[in-house]
């Protein structure tokens, strides 16, 4: 009897451009915020893109935007985040 076949890792070509999503947090949220995209292995970063009104562009892989995605909706009630844009594919 032989060992079973191991599955190849699943490879996806590199992307030419990052996914992107913008969101309003309150400033007091927003380090909260960092901890659990962190925690989540690093699904994505992020900049502000106007500090003042908590307004962040936060980027990730677009092979991932489902997990994004299911990320933004989990923390959503919790952290009070508002989607603000979300460009097309």
């Amino acid at each position: 009897m032989s060992a079973p076949r191991r599955r190849r890792p699943r490879v996806h070509p590199p992307a030419r451009f990052s996914g992107r999503v913008y969101v309003r947090l309150p400033r007091p949220a927003i380090a909260r915020f960092r901890f659990l995209l962190e925690a989540r292995d690093n699904l994505g970063l992020f900049t502000a893109a106007e500090a003042e009104s908590g307004l962040l562009m936060v980027r990730f892989s677009p092979h991932q935007r489902r997990e994004m995605r299911d990320f933004l909706d989990s923390v959503r009630a919790e952290l009070g985040l508002e989607l603000v844009f979300e460009p097309e594919v």
